[in-house]
């Protein structure tokens, strides 16, 4: 809010009054004082009527009951089918009836291309509130996903034709405040049997706050409850118009529902409802580029691609497919984009390094090392570059060169986390412990939570042998994150070192839980019955490690000596003979 001036006139004298010269003066100077103060008054009223007139404009306040009528024309059940997962289902509402585009939840729709879409129908003067009906009756439009965005928890989805009667909802001009009321709608909430489900509540606050998905954006705190099925649903004040979207609840409090705020949702649009219908080369683009950020990589070489045809000298788009092309694993198309860029340009930096993170990818070190010094030539103050070339230096086994370069990103930016920690992990491939811890505890200074350096910590003491310490660590990673498999794995390995067998099974155990198809874990568990005595159990963890990985000499190796133990030596020899053919080849 502008603070302005107060002027106020300020007289000086003996008396206030003197002369009569001095006495008409006065005179005059009440009379102007109190023709402003009638002018003030004036200019208010004229300022009220105005506010009272741009009032009128705005649609009228509405009864609930009219609300819900309003919102009825407006919404619709959004569902798509998971592979073994089945129905995933939410609320969607109309934002732009002309070009049939609905808004809901990224995590409505999640990575579907398409959803299915029903608007209420209404049968013998009343709204059907069947699903069954709207299943067996009803033939579901098709939406495309145009757009997605996670960290708004918003998405927008396209309908080719709306069916009559189906309206927008208008977009409220400014955010709720506390105490106002405000109204929702679901399609089909958890806990209802019906559908067109209505609620009202008010608003507690609106602010800056994390969201059901964890991302911070403007939110509309509520106690208007919702539930699952709520999600992506308008929510409304007493004109119909939408001051929210509907995204999520906690669930450590009572009642505070958290929505998407107006003003986030103006944003979005601004961006996104031209690219329901993208007609320019920069349109294709940023659609593009906002379906990778998504993780939506086909979608977005595809529209890469359309935007390449409509303007073929891109060199920035050009990269961005080959990066796109990359996700997708192809990465021959990949680095025939990189090449057409250096054709274009021989001095661009940003193709050299990505093609040196493809051949990276795919294991020719030395043409990805040429091309990240490439890079570095062009740029040689980009911190990165030396991370990617360090890794690559790592990769190839060269791992005093993966240090100088490990140091020099961080001479650059000494503060990055990530090179802290990627440091340590080098210097603890170098076996040089003292200092691989001092920088893992650098790097917990810059990331205190971080489950990935206790691990790391964990793994420099097994390194040494000293497995009390690294089962110390390996837990304190395992409190920190429980669902790393990697994790439970070398605590486990801890344990067995230890002789504590039935802590060490329970930690391979877990493991296989978490990674399921990974033949090593199976094989350490299958030791761990055989260290014990339990052969026959034994064998059966061998055997699933050997179906896993039938190229690894350590399984056959392995049941050979369980086979031993159970008296079949033919079966051991037959291993053996395996095993020695691996290891030899």
């Amino acid at each position: 809010m502008t603070a302005f001036p107060q002027h106020r006139a300020t007289f000086s004298g003996k008396s206030p009054i003197g002369s009569p010269a001095k006495v008409m003066l006065a005179v005059v100077l009440v009379v102007v004082f109190f023709d402003s103060f009638s002018f003030a008054e004036k200019t208010t009223e004229k300022t009220e009527a105005k506010a009272v007139t741009a009032e009128a404009k705005r649609s009228p306040q509405l009864q609930p009951t009219e609300v819900y009528k309003r919102m009825l024309k407006s919404t619709a059940w959004l569902r798509y089918l998971v592979k073994g997962e089945g129905y995933y289902e939410g609320t969607g509402w109309v934002v732009d009836a002309e070009k049939g585009l609905l808004v809901t939840n990224k995590h409505v729709v999640g990575d579907a291309k398409e959803i299915e879409v029903y608007f209420p129908i209404e049968k013998d003067g009343r709204i059907v509130l069947q699903q069954d009906y709207y299943l067996e009756e009803v033939e579901p439009l098709v939406g495309e996903v145009i757009d997605r965005d996670t960290k708004l928890d918003l998405a927008l989805v396209k309908v080719d034709a709306l069916p009559k009667g189906i309206i927008a909802l208008p977009l409220a001009t400014e955010s709720p405040e506390p105490g106002q009321k405000v109204f929702a709608l679901g399609s089909q909430p958890v806990g209802s049997t019906g559908m067109w489900i209505f609620t009202t509540g008010e608003v507690r606050q609106v602010y800056r706050r994390r969201h059901a998905l964890g991302h911070v954006a403007r939110i509309v705190e509520t106690q208007l409850p919702t539930n699952c099925g709520n999600s992506g649903g308008a929510v409304v004040n007493d004109r119909a118009e939408v001051v929210a979207v509907v995204e999520g609840h906690s669930t450590v409090a009572r009642l505070v529902s958290l929505f998407v705020d107006i003003s986030e949702l103006r944003d979005y649009l601004d961006i996104t409802v031209r690219l329901a219908n993208p007609k320019t080369a920069e349109d294709y683009s940023t659609r593009a580029t906002r379906r990778y950020d998504e993780g939506l990589y086909d979608q977005a070489v595809t529209d890469y691609t359309e935007s390449l045809r409509l303007d073929p000298d891109q060199i920035d788009t050009l990269i961005n497919r080959g990066w796109a092309f990359y996700q997708t694993d192809d990465n021959d198309a990949a680095i025939a984009d990189y090449n057409e860029v250096l054709e274009k340009d021989k001095k661009c930096g940003a193709a050299y390094e990505a093609r040196g993170v493809v051949y990276r990818y795919l294991g020719d070190q030395e043409k990805a090392i040429e091309d990240f010094t490439r890079a570095i030539r062009l740029d040689p103050n980009n911190a990165g570059l030396y991370q990617r070339r360090g890794t690559s230096y790592e990769k190839d086994g060269q791992l005093e060169k993966a240090l100088a370069d490990r140091n020099r990103a961080l001479d650059r930016d000494p503060d990055n986390y990530d090179y802290v920690y990627q440091r340590g992990q080098t210097l603890r491939r170098l076996k040089r412990y003292s200092e691989a811890l001092e920088v893992f505890k650098k790097a917990a200074s810059l990331n205190p939570g971080s489950a990935a350096v206790c691990y790391e910590m964990g793994y420099v003491y097994m390194d040494q042998k000293k497995w009390e310490q690294a089962e110390f660590f390996f837990d304190l990673a395992i409190q920190r994150d429980d669902t790393v498999a990697s994790f439970y794995n070398n605590r486990g390995l801890c344990r067995l070192e230890m002789k504590e067998f039935q802590e060490a099974g329970a930690d391979f155990i877990k493991a296989i839980e978490l990674k399921p198809k990974h033949a090593p874990y199976h094989r350490r568990l299958g030791i761990v019955f055989y260290e014990a005595g339990q052969h026959k159990i034994a064998m059966k963890y061998f055997n699933k490690a050997v179906e896993l990985d039938p190229d690894d000499a350590d399984n056959y190796d392995w049941r050979a000596d369980c086979h031993e133990k159970l008296g079949d030596d033919e079966a051991a020899a037959k291993d053996r003979k395996k095993m020695r053919k691996l290891r030899e080849e």
